[in-house]
């Protein structure tokens, strides 16, 4: 039997719902599916969301890690950022290029929009069997014309010489202990873009106590200050029940619900909308938060 004559029996004014929660996972398929029902409450039951509005989010746990006898959650990967950053910050003392000391939101911007970077850097070291401090020197003077660049190269790294064949820079020598052999054209530029746009929003160097260093070493000294132990939940059903409702479900423990009107759904679907020309930024869990960040 076919459904041609079927018809829905659903009755949007006896909906009187006293609170409507959606949960959805913190990763973004998790705020895809978030939009999509509210996009439905927009256009199918506006009515609760006007006045004393029925609707609200849930913000579960995209990270969590066990401090003592309890759980520690971090709704973002700006929340977990934030952590480190205290971590990081109680060591370290950081400078800009003009020796001016950084906020610690200064810093977290620096770290959040740099989260991919040593594993962009590291990738791309693997894959072309460069040393990858080599790597991001070369990439910070890309701009260079070939002889300011030929000459700011081998003065670094006096064991080695830069020759241009056929429109294509070749980089022989040692770097530390060992041979390279560099073709920087343009096949490797390309392999680099997503470093390449990473640098260009931040600043190549900083003094990291006193140490004039790279964005590569602020992001390495970063990196061993994360904790051990951190989970980061792929989606809802990956927590056990305890700490799902520690965490999301449970009033007067860890759970924090947002209201939505018409117009924070309105607001919502146009800010998602507009990040979909940039998978990079959306991949990254983020919450509208990200504007305070970019």
């Amino acid at each position: 039997m076919g459904y041609s004559g079927y018809q829905s029996k659903f009755d949007p004014e006896k909906f009187k719902p006293s609170k409507v929660i959606i949960a959805t996972d913190a990763d973004a398929d998790g705020r895809h599916i978030e939009c999509l029902l509210l996009s439905m409450f927009l256009k199918y039951l506006p009515f609760t969301l006007t006045g004393d509005s029925k609707i609200y989010v849930a913000n579960p746990p995209l990270y969590g890690i066990q401090i003592g006898k309890k759980m520690k959650f971090f709704a973002d990967n700006i929340e977990y950022v934030e952590y480190v950053r205290d971590i990081f910050c109680k060591d370290n003392e950081i400078l800009d290029i003009n020796k001016k000391k950084l906020t610690k939101g200064e810093i977290v911007k620096i770290l959040y929009r740099n989260m991919d970077y040593l594993k962009y850097l590291n990738h791309i070291s693997n894959t072309f069997a460069i040393d990858v401090k080599f790597l991001e020197f070369l990439l910070y003077n890309k701009d260079l014309a070939f002889s300011k660049f030929k000459a700011t190269v081998e003065k670094a790294y006096p064991f080695t010489t830069v020759a241009k064949e056929n429109g294509i820079i070749m980089i022989h020598g040692l770097v530390g202990s060992l041979y390279q052999t560099v073709f920087f054209n343009d096949m490797l530029l390309n392999e680099c873009r997503l470093i390449l746009d990473l640098i260009s929003r931040s600043d190549k160097y900083y003094y990291i106590n006193g140490k004039k260093s790279t964005l590569y070493d602020l992001m390495f000294i970063f990196s061993k200050c994360e904790p051990s132990g951190i989970t980061r939940y792929k989606g809802l059903g990956e927590l056990e029940p305890k700490l799902l409702g520690e965490s999301t479900i449970i009033p007067g423990l860890g759970r924090t619900l947002k209201q939505y009107t018409a117009d924070d759904v309105k607001k919502e679907l146009k800010y998602i909308t507009s990040l979909q020309s940039d998978k990079s930024v959306f991949v990254k869990d983020i919450k509208v938060r990200i504007e305070d960040i970019i």
